[in-house]
């Protein structure tokens, strides 16, 4: 025996009407919209960026230091400006190599590898230069700002680490 509902309580919708889909879609519209507003992936972006930037900085420091520490001279030819995005000479392998990179020095025994900018192009890149008694290090962020402003450098564009803030000028 089949059961039988009654005709007054059978649905006769089979789907959405079209005013529920707008609906539906207006909210995520909106949901869309304000999680964009909010968290906006290409400053996202850019603040990974900025903090690799800080991080590498600081190993160049270590591995300048150290170098320094060992041999009581800094790498490569005095007063000679270098960056990331250049290389020095034909003979460089590439520019992230310890051996031979973008600071013409063989610097394995303190790192497998020179960091490189993210991006690595004439606006953002790392540059070095030493003057046989003090050196400076410094990189250009995207948006931390603040951190260029202070870090006692003589340049509010770059962020600027190492014994002589002044050497690179702006």
């Amino acid at each position: 025996m089949a059961l039988r509902i009654p005709s007054n309580m059978r649905s006769k919708s089979k789907g959405f009407t079209y005013v529920e889909l707008m609906l539906v879609m207006a909210i995520a519209a909106i949901l869309l919209t304000v999680t964009l507003l909010v968290y906006n992936p290409l400053e996202g972006r850019a603040r990974a960026r900025d903090n690799k930037r800080i991080n590498d900085i600081f190993v160049l420091e270590r591995i300048i230091t150290e170098y320094h520490l060992d041999t009581g001279g800094y790498p490569d030819a005095p007063d000679t400006l270098r960056n990331s995005h250049e290389l020095p000479s034909a003979s460089t392998i590439s520019p992230d190599n310890s051996q031979s990179g973008w600071i013409e020095q063989d610097l394995r025994n303190y790192s497998t590898f020179l960091p490189l900018d993210p991006i690595n192009d004439a606006n953002y890149h790392y540059s070095y230069v030493h003057n046989g008694e003090t050196y400076e290090l410094n990189v250009k962020m995207e948006l931390a700002v603040s951190e260029m402003s202070n870090d006692g450098g003589d340049d509010t564009g770059t962020y600027e680490v190492g014994t002589n803030l002044s050497l690179i000028s702006p």
